[in-house]
């Protein structure tokens, strides 16, 4: 818990996406007290707060089996999250929880209403960005801890389904 801000960041995150969760089968992994990803087999959806609010970012497997970090909080709060959703930031306590929590409210109703392609792991959004301008969706290196985070789910999972858990299996996006 970041007890400068009075968050727990991560519960806050499991509380406000419980049903998204559990509907598009995500596990919930914290990167450190202001940073929690939401992991689906082949990306990962990465929230992370400042005083302002939350910002997210997709994450995706590379050729080279590390990962690529894409800051996608403008994208869909301007293309795709609607007036509607944006309601549920509603009257927040002026503090950075308060800012916090209605922020995750907003991208929880907007993901789960206008996103179902991005929480299900469709990558034809980000193939259809990248036609259109390639040098800004490239992406960026992700960092060492969630880069470790994201290795060990790959590695379970590539373990359960092929018996073992050895490591030595292709990047998540070529199974």
């Amino acid at each position: 818990m970041n007890k400068e801000v009075g968050l727990n960041f991560k519960l806050e995150v499991e509380e406000i996406f419980k049903e998204a969760i559990l509907n598009f089968k995500l596990r919930v992994f914290l990167v450190d007290e202001s940073e929690v990803l939401l992991a689906g087999e082949c990306f990962a959806l990465s929230f992370s707060y400042d005083r302002e609010g939350v910002d997210i970012g997709y994450v995706e497997s590379a050729i080279d089996g590390g990962f690529l970090f894409h800051r996608i909080t403008n994208f869909i709060g301007m293309s795709r999250f609607s007036s509607e959703d944006r309601l549920f930031y509603g009257c927040p306590e002026d503090t950075v929880g308060g800012r916090v929590r209605a922020s995750l409210r907003v991208v929880y109703s907007g993901l789960t209403k206008r996103c179902v392609d991005i929480l299900s792991g469709d990558r034809a959004w980000i193939n259809a960005l990248r036609e259109k301008d390639r040098e800004v969706y490239k992406g960026l290196p992700v960092s060492a801890r969630v880069a470790g985070c994201l290795s060990s789910i790959w590695c379970e999972v590539m373990g359960n389904e092929s018996g073992n858990s050895t490591g030595d299996q292709a990047p998540l996006g070529e199974r």
